[in-house]
């Protein structure tokens, strides 16, 4: 048994739908330089699926070519479309346990029951694949038509598959953001394997929630953004399937968490960062943003505000009423994101994203200081950054114990910055953990106070813009709701401000102690 292995495998898949086949043939596979070839893969797992449970994906794949397994992990410390795999030839058509069990990862090992690994699920697929050059990188671009099969059910696939086989991640990310300007193609987030255990099981894909971030003190700046920039994205993305498949209100949040994220590790590090450079990005983000958080408005208020009004101000037909617009413009907003996140421009912007952070050059470097910090401990910024941060809340937040109610809201979008943009700063800072710990907890809580808070505060103009698209026949009845609600909401958030300030004041005790 010869074998060989690849430490990674980094690649980019997009959905070929509507017309984009033929211009994908096109472009790509009209010459004499690529090979066709007919692949039969069979997929390795428990009954319960216990190997892809721990993000492994064992196959052993048929062709002209020979017999191949291939061990692969998703491991969420990898950058976006980066997986490790591991491939040796088989020369009969059977398992190999010794190549798996070398592959896995060591919380995958306990635990496993091989005699009860079989297969599971197959594909058989046509396949053309050619190497193209693209700034100075090769990719192997393979455009995959066929099925999934399992048992009695089948899904078809056809995608283009762009894998980087030598060259920067950065070339690999422009070629396909090249693609898409003549190709509205789909990201496709969703490998062969994800597509074929939910076909055996009929589970639709859930929520993904964040993994910490551990980074030490001692790491260079630039490693320390990359990794955190990556973690972000990787975050956001692994939501995706959730938000277009299902109408589950966490994946909507565990997308906005993940979008926020990222955007407030840019906040974060924004003294060094030539964040200019994704101004288009950021710009796209905040659109994708905007309609997630359409979204998370009309969930917020037909699940929080609207059963908090009292029945004795709101009678039974005020809140149907009321529940039946905002429902409606919650479907509508929910297809607006589905369009948006199954369409060339989620596809642009996550993989534009992917290209802007692997491409590393998002450092300012023009001044010696710039320089300097490149090679200094990330710990070194991380302090001095933090306190900065946690001094502008502690101004804002004094400043709305003595001033108007609208001063809360400046208090908000500190407390919100400090929380997530300084949550990587604070993992590299060396500090008193029990410390530590107690302010972040208060931290959370000081946040979700000013966020149910701001959630009272702006029930006025959700509804209104609700308002918009009430059908004329029943927009003045709507509109005069709306504004009953208003005028409630807004003397309700008067008495929110006196818990507001115990919060607050518990809150700035701790931070005396971070400090």
């Amino acid at each position: 048994m010869s074998k060989s292995e690849c430490p990674s495998e980094i690649e980019i898949r997009l959905s070929l739908v509507d017309n984009c086949l033929p211009n994908i043939e096109r472009q790509f596979f009209t010459d004499v330089n690529y090979r066709h070839e007919h692949n039969q893969t069979t997929y390795f797992d428990t009954p319960e699926a216990y190997l892809w449970g721990h993000g492994v994906e064992c196959r052993i794949r048929r062709s002209a070519k020979g017999i191949i397994q291939t061990v692969k992990h998703a491991d969420p410390n990898l950058a976006t479309f980066t997986r490790t795999e591991s491939e040796i030839e088989l020369e009969i058509d059977q398992l190999s346990l010794d190549h798996l069990r070398e592959c896995l990862p060591e919380a995958a090992r306990e635990g496993l029951d091989e005699s009860r690994i079989a297969p599971v699920f197959l594909t058989d697929v046509q396949r053309r694949r050619r190497i193209i050059e693209h700034r100075g990188a090769r990719i192997e671009a393979a455009l995959d038509i066929g099925r999934i099969v399992s048992g009695s059910q089948h899904t078809d696939i056809c995608e283009l598959e762009l894998e980087l086989k030598d060259g920067s991640p950065a070339a690999l990310a422009d070629a396909a953001l090249d693609l898409l300007r003549s190709t509205p193609a789909q990201l496709q987030t969703a490998g062969k394997a994800a597509r074929g255990f939910r076909l055996l099981s009929g589970a639709l894909p859930e929520p993904v929630f964040a993994q910490k971030i551990s980074v030490a003190p001692e790491t260079y700046l630039p490693d320390t953004v990359a990794a955190m920039l990556r973690s972000a994205l990787v975050h956001a993305l692994a939501n995706h399937d959730a938000l277009v498949e299902t109408d589950d209100v966490e994946a909507v949040h565990q997308m906005r968490v993940g979008l926020r994220r990222l955007r407030a590790i840019i906040s974060a590090f924004k003294p060094v960062l030539h964040s200019g450079s994704a101004e288009q990005l950021m710009d796209e983000t905040k659109r994708f943003f905007t309609l997630l958080g359409d979204v998370r408005e009309a969930d917020v208020f037909l699940e929080e505000t609207l059963p908090q009004f009292p029945d004795d101000v709101f009678g039974p037909e005020i809140k149907t009423a009321l529940s039946t617009e905002v429902d409606r413009f919650r479907k509508a907003a929910r297809r607006d994101v589905h369009d948006f996140a199954t369409g060339p421009a989620f596809a642009r912007l996550i993989i534009g994203w992917y290209g802007w952070i692997e491409g590393g050059g998002w450092l300012r470097s023009e001044r010696p200081i710039d320089r300097l910090l490149q090679m200094r401990p990330v710990g070194d910024f991380a302090v001095g950054r933090l306190h900065k941060m946690r001094s502008r809340l502690r101004k804002a937040g004094r400043q709305a114990m003595k001033g108007p109610v609208d001063d809360w809201h400046i208090a908000r979008i500190a407390a919100k910055k400090l929380r997530y943009a300084g949550a990587p700063l604070q993992a590299v800072t060396a500090g008193s953990a029990r410390k530590d710990n107690l302010a972040e907890k208060r931290l959370a809580k000081l946040q979700d106070a000013l966020g149910s808070f701001n959630d009272l505060c702006t029930v006025g103009p959700f509804l209104r813009k609700v308002g918009e698209q009430v059908p004329a026949s029943r927009r003045q009845s709507f509109m005069e709701n709306a504004a009953f609600c208003d005028g409630w909401t807004q003397a309700e958030s008067r008495h929110v401000v006196s818990r507001l300030e115990q919060t607050w004041g518990r809150f700035e005790l701790a931070m005396d102690e971070w400090s």
